[in-house]
C-alpha cells in the first residue's frame, strides 16, 4: 500500500500567502509613515537653520540649483539682529564690503580654510548697509544617483562693522552675539540640514589623495564650521517621500515587467506593452519632474525594464509561445 500524502490538506499555503501579503503592506504603511515623519523633521530643521538674527545678520537665500555643474543660485544680504539700543543710531555702526567665500571645494581637497575677512577689512566703510549681492555657490555631490542624491556646501561670510567707543574702534564680531548667518532654502524638492561628522570624513576620503593627509572630523572642528556666524556646512537632500516612492514604485514596476515579459499570454501583450510604457515613463516624471535635464540611473533602470519584457516575450516565441507557471 502506497502511502500518498496530500500536501494542501497538510498545510494550507494560502494562509502563508495572505499573512505575507499582510505583512508586505504593513511594512509599506510603516515606512510611508516613517518617510513623512523624517521630511517633517527635516522642515524643522530648516527653520532652525534660518538662525536667530543677532548683531549683524547674513542671510543667504538658496533660489535655484543646477544639477549639470552643481551649483546653487543664491542671494546673500545683511539685516540688523538683536542689537544693544545705541548701535541702531544713525551712522553708529560703519560697514565694509560685504564678501563671500565658497569653500566647498577648498575644504573636500584639504586646503586650509582662508577667508576675505582681512581683506574685507580694509574698507572702503560706509554708514549704509551694503546691499544684497547674487553669489553661486559650488557643491559636491553625484546627481547621477537621484532620488538618493546629496550635497555638500560650505562657505564664509564677512562684512566687518565697527564703532567708536571712547578713543577705540571696536568690530561688532568680537561683541558676544555680534554675528549670526542664516539659511533660507526657497528651492522646491530640496531640503537643507546641517552635515554630519561621517558625512564631512566621506567628503574628504572622496579625493583620494588626500586620505592620508587629513584627520578625521572631530566635535570641535564640526562645531567651528558650523559656528552660526560667519561660517556654515551644509548637506542638501532630497525628501525621504521622493525616494520611499521610487522604491515602491520601482518594485512595482518590476513584478509588472516580469509578467508582462514571462507570464501573460502573447495575445494579450500587443494590448500590455504600450500601457507598460506610458506607466513607466510616468512614474519618471512623476518621480523628475523638472528638478533635473541630465541623464540619471533611473533611465537606465527604465530601460531595463522594458528589456526584461522584450527577453521574456523573445524566450517564449522561441519555445513556442507557451504561457510558463
Amino acid at each position: 500500500m502506497k502511502l500518498r500524502i496530500n500536501l494542501s490538506k497538510v498545510c494550507d499555503w494560502k494562509k502563508p500567502r495572505k499573512i505575507s501579503a499582510l505583512l508586505f503592506v504593513l511594512l509599506i504603511i510603516f515606512l510611508f509613515c516613517w518617510s513623512i515623519n523624517k521630511d517633517s523633521r527635516l522642515k524643522e530643521g530648516q527653520m532652525l537653520l534660518r538662525g536667530f538674527p543677532t548683531g549683524i545678520h547674513y542671510a543667504i537665500q538658496l533660489k535655484s540649483f543646477n544639477p549639470e555643474d552643481q551649483k546653487f543660485n543664491c542671494t546673500l544680504s545683511i539685516t540688523k539682529g538683536v542689537l544693544a539700543p545705541k548701535m541702531y543710531l544713525k551712522n553708529y555702526l560703519h560697514y565694509g564690503p560685504l564678501v563671500y567665500d565658497d569653500l566647498s571645494v577648498p575644504y573636500a581637497i584639504g586646503i586650509p580654510i582662508i577667508s576675505q575677512k582681512f581683506v574685507a577689512q580694509l574698507g572702503p566703510f560706509k554708514t549704509a548697509i551694503p546691499p544684497p549681492k547674487e553669489i553661486t555657490i559650488q557643491a559636491i555631490g553625484n546627481p547621477e544617483i537621484y532620488p538618493f542624491d546629496k550635497y555638500f556646501i560650505m562657505g564664509a561670510i564677512k562684512c566687518p562693522a565697527y564703532f567708536i567707543q571712547g578713543d577705540v574702534k571696536k568690530y561688532l564680531e568680537t561683541e558676544d552675539y555680534g554675528e549670526s548667518v542664516g539659511i533660507i532654502n526657497s528651492i522646491n524638492g530640496l531640503f537643507i540640514r546641517s552635515a554630519t561628522k561621517r558625512e564631512l570624513d566621506q567628503i574628504k576620503a572622496a579625493f583620494n589623495w588626500t586620505k592620508r593627509l587629513l584627520p578625521q572630523v572631530d566635535d570641535k572642528d564640526l562645531r567651528q564650521i558650523n559656528n552660526r556666524k560667519d561660517l556654515f556646512a551644509l548637506m542638501i537632500v532630497r525628501p525621504y517621500y521622493i525616494r520611499f516612492m521610487t522604491v515602491v514604485l520601482g518594485a512595482f514596476a518590476l513584478a509588472i515587467a516580469f509578467y508582462i515579459g514571462f507570464k501573460q499570454p502573447l495575445k494579450s501583450i500587443a494590448i500590455s506593452m504600450p500601457g507598460f510604457v506610458i506607466a513607466v515613463w510616468g512614474i519618471r516624471s512623476i518621480l523628475l519632474s523638472d528638478t533635473k535635464t541630465f541623464l540619471a540611473y533611473f533611465d537606465y533602470v527604465a530601460l531595463f525594464l522594458y528589456l526584461i519584457i522584450f527577453v521574456g516575450i523573445t524566450c517564449r516565441l522561441i519555445s513556442g509561445g507557451k504561457r510558463s507557471g
